[in-house]
């Protein structure tokens, strides 16, 4: 539920539509001032304050972190299969060095890098997942 401030302290309701298609969203919410280019419904309303509930903003701005990591995720699974093809049968480093790395390159959680690095092993066929050092070669 969005409140925006109108004359002496009145309130009205936005809704969803009323400011997910504007302009200056990201300002509005923000920021806390309703900001709106001409024409558009919420120019009515530019420069009052919008109250937000917390659980409405915390909802939205989950969805908003999800949908903003998507393309650092198939960023960093294009990394590690391109490694992985590389050189499939063993890895440079640990895991965990990969791990460190991917948050590094491309901001991906610890759980989202553990998510991309089970899907790459089997469109690899890379043999990355195997604990100990490797085999060493015989003479």
């Amino acid at each position: 539920m969005r409140w925006c401030e109108i004359a002496l302290g009145a309130l009205f309701r936005l809704i969803s539509t009323d400011w997910k298609e504007a302009a200056f969203w990201r300002e509005t919410i923000v920021g806390g001032v309703v900001r709106a280019q001409t024409g558009e419904e919420l120019a009515l309303y530019e420069g009052r304050r919008v109250l937000l509930e917390a659980g409405a903003f915390d909802a939205w701005r989950n969805i908003q972190m999800q949908r903003r990591s998507q393309p650092a995720k198939a960023a960093c699974q294009e990394w590690l299969e391109a490694a992985m093809r590389e050189a499939p049968t063993r890895g440079s480093k640990p895991k965990r060095e990969w791990r460190k790395e991917a948050k590094t390159k491309f901001n991906v959680s610890g759980r989202a890098f553990d998510q991309i690095w089970a899907a790459a092993l089997p469109s690899t066929g890379a043999d990355w997942d195997r604990h100990g050092a490797p085999p060493k070669l015989r003479r």
